[in-house]
């Protein structure tokens, strides 16, 4: 039996200026999560260059405080509030209330694939945000 806790999960990606946390691991082909959003969140624009800009994995959760909020391609909302387990089909995207805290348990292969295209939108944010004629830490480029 394998067990896991937010303390224990081998690895971390935060976001501390946007107050999120994803604590993460992959056990016997199942991405497992534990994440926390202390601000409100609406990664939605993260999805762009997925099919349907939308999420293609499948999700299982259960949401500890706070509430998520699924808004599906064919137009359906689910709203999950604190204390509910949920499962998600793909073609989704998700926004999360402050103070939302999660764990959630996804397919390892299918997460992957939308993780790269997300991962990537999130470094051509970055990047965009370094004014131009600048280095990283904003020094002038000669």
């Amino acid at each position: 039996m394998t067990t896991l806790s937010r303390e224990t999960m081998p690895e971390r990606f935060q976001v501390p200026e946007q107050g999120v946390e994803f604590c993460f691991a992959t056990v016997d082909g199942w991405a497992v999560e534990f994440d926390t959003f202390e601000q409100d969140a609406d990664p939605s624009r993260l999805m762009a260059g997925l099919p349907d800009d939308a999420c293609q994995s499948h999700h299982m959760g259960y949401v500890i405080e706070g509430t998520m909020t699924y808004t599906y391609t064919d137009g359906s909302v689910d709203e999950i509030p604190a204390g509910s387990a949920y499962y998600v089909r793909p073609g989704h995207t998700p926004k999360m209330t402050a103070g939302t805290r999660l764990v959630e348990f996804s397919p390892a292969a299918e997460l992957a694939e939308t993780m790269k295209v997300i991962t990537a939108n999130m470094e051509a944010e970055a990047e965009a945000a370094v004014p131009r004629g600048e280095a990283e830490g904003g020094a002038p480029v000669s």
